[in-house]
């Protein structure tokens, strides 16, 4: 499990860190809004050299890890900074 400060990497990122960051976003912000779990569609995330910050709260690790897991293939990640909070509600 991830801790709320911790970063996860993938381990082959698909494309370097010089890609666009509207593009990045923009792809990033597709996922999350096509999620088959409405509570994705809340989350925020900033983008800046190869590094996405994810910020909100969830209900559960469950929805954390998917959240994550939707986000770790986007074309430009290099690493994502897990600032998401599970309530437990």
């Amino acid at each position: 499990m991830f801790a709320a400060t911790d970063a996860f990497r993938p381990l082959s990122p698909l494309t370097p860190p010089t890609a666009k960051p509207s593009l990045v976003m923009e792809q990033v912000q597709r996922r999350l809004q096509d999620s088959a779990y409405p509570l994705h569609r809340y989350l925020r995330c900033s983008f800046c050299d190869g590094v996405l910050t994810l910020h909100g709260r969830v209900s559960s690790y469950y929805l954390r890890q998917t959240a994550l897991a939707l986000l770790v293939e986007v074309q430009g990640v290099e690493e994502i900074i897990d600032r998401v909070e599970v309530t437990g509600n």
